[in-house]
């Protein structure tokens, strides 16, 4: 009876955390195709749910706002914290408020100011663990210039089309929510025709294989460079490719 009893709730939570998997999944964006720009993405939960949370929306005819959150540690609080924040940032709401609060907010200012005031927001008083990483940033479709701010996640990864070169960019940043009053700084760069900007969380750089070694920014500059010719779409399955057999079980 006990053992059925316990059956029984394992299989309510476990269904609980498949209906959260797919709802979380729902919040993801489609892949984007427009004139110029293309964006494409693989998201795999190392569980039911994940801390992990993306989107991107067009801003104006030339500006495309993009963000890339990691919430810290895994599972259901991660994943309503991951929630949350979607809600908060969802099709540039968070850029609008801080315009209707200052009027002279524009270009590269804004992802300082929007890592910032989400740090002020999510000061966590409750689990001084429960923070999260952040890359914020717009692309103008016309000029090719990205300005981004990254606030403890790791470093985007500009392919050079020309000489598929594969370059980090960006520093590091403190975590959104680990510290109050934290001012954020905002790196700007032009990608040229054919170039691409790789965003990604530590479940890539960080996963694991048998022997417990890390995947690491060393594997995966030289893949992102030799699928340079692939689309969008290709590589991001070339990528879960590699992953799953660098991985070695399920």
């Amino acid at each position: 009876e006990i053992n059925r009893t316990l059956s029984d709730a394992y299989a309510t939570i476990r269904h609980d955390l498949e209906s959260a998997a797919a709802m979380q999944k729902a919040l993801l964006p489609a892949p984007l195709r427009r004139p110029g720009v293309t964006v494409d993405w693989l998201f795999q939960p190392s569980a039911f749910v994940a801390g992990d949370m993306f989107d991107y929306f067009v801003m104006d005819e030339q500006r495309l706002s993009f963000y890339q959150l990691d919430v810290a540690g895994h599972g259901v609080p991660a994943a309503l914290l991951s929630f949350t924040l979607q809600r908060v940032l969802a099709q540039g709401a968070m850029e609008q408020h801080l315009r209707q609060q200052d009027s002279s907010l524009e270009g590269a200012t804004i992802p300082p100011r929007v890592a910032a005031e989400l740090n002020r927001r999510f000061q966590s008083g409750i689990d001084p663990l429960l923070y999260f990483t952040l890359i914020y940033g717009h692309l103008d479709g016309r000029s090719g210039r990205v300005t981004l701010t990254q606030a403890g996640h790791p470093r985007p990864i500009w392919l050079h089309r020309t000489d598929r070169r594969s370059e980090l960019v960006g520093g590091s940043g403190f975590p959104v929510g680990m510290l109050p009053d934290l001012a954020y700084d905002a790196i700007t760069f032009d990608l040229a025709p054919g170039d691409r900007l790789f965003l990604y969380s530590d479940g890539i750089t960080e996963c694991t294989n048998a022997q417990g070694e890390h995947f690491s920014e060393a594997r995966l500059l030289p893949l992102l460079a030799a699928t340079a010719a692939q689309s969008a779409a290709t590589v991001a399955t070339c990528v879960g490719q590699a992953l799953r057999e660098w991985k070695g079980d399920e």
